[in-house]
């Protein structure tokens, strides 16, 4: 615990779990109604899903409106929670970096201001802002690939392409909780971190390469990761996919 050269720690969690079926009972823990380590066999996603569904009756249906020239609905209560499980693009979504770098923040000449991220290596990406939209960056702030330029909130399958799936699924896990927590409604972790887990569990293949994979077939990560590992070790072509 006081090791100074521990740098880092893993956790277990259901999103560290990378079982081919089900999920372990090390990493979903302790049963919440017993105190006791989870049976095996335990219907954990049922559990969870009550868990989340049952409060979700206390969230209210509402949405947000934004002040400015051009005024945003953004979805708050059980709308926010439903788009979140649904993985859609939210009204109002925020503009994201593509590439870690300085911004350079330009003048509103009447179209919207130009926002530029130059990376080390001199790669620059221009965005366009319109006046109305609020920053979240100011000029000569350094940002990573993911961060938003604008306000608001993040749609999910842009965050994923750009940033991953670990991070995408703790981007989701706290959106949801931040809902609830909201409306003084306590869940664990572990029953919203169930669900994403099974959202981001398929890949989609792209290229099946040497595999017997077919091009728009969904396939689990795990069996994914496993053929890869196969073709790779016989020097064959692996397939290309993305969750």
């Amino acid at each position: 615990r006081d090791d100074p050269s521990v740098e880092r720690v893993r956790v277990l969690s259901p999103l560290a779990d990378d079982s081919p079926l089900g999920v372990s009972a090390a990493c979903y823990g302790m049963s919440l109604a017993t105190g006791k380590a989870i049976e095996v066999g335990e219907a954990v996603g049922v559990i969870a899903a009550q868990s989340i569904g049952e409060p979700g009756t206390q969230l209210t249906m509402r949405t947000f409106h934004t002040g400015g020239v051009v005024g945003k609905d953004i979805a708050g209560g059980l709308p926010r929670v439903v788009e979140l499980f649904e993985a859609r693009t939210p009204k109002g979504k925020a503009t994201l970096a593509r590439i870690s770098g300085v911004v350079r923040i330009g003048e509103d000449e009447g179209r919207g201001r130009e926002v530029t991220v130059v990376a080390d290596d001199g790669t620059e990406e221009v965005y366009t802002v319109q006046g109305a939209s609020r920053l979240e960056v100011t000029d000569g702030q350094e940002v990573r690939a993911g961060d938003a330029i604008v306000e608001g909130p993040r749609d999910p399958k842009e965050l994923l392409e750009i940033k991953g799936v670990r991070e995408t699924q703790q981007y989701l896990v706290e959106e949801v909780q931040k809902v609830y927590r909201d409306q003084g409604v306590s869940i664990h972790d572990k029953h919203i971190e169930l669900i994403v887990r099974q959202m981001t569990r398929r890949v989609k293949i792209n290229d099946p390469g040497e595999s017997d994979f077919l091009p728009g077939e969904q396939v689990d990560q795990r069996v994914f990761a496993d053929t890869n590992r196969q073709l790779v070790t016989e020097s064959r072509k692996p397939a290309e996919g993305r969750p």
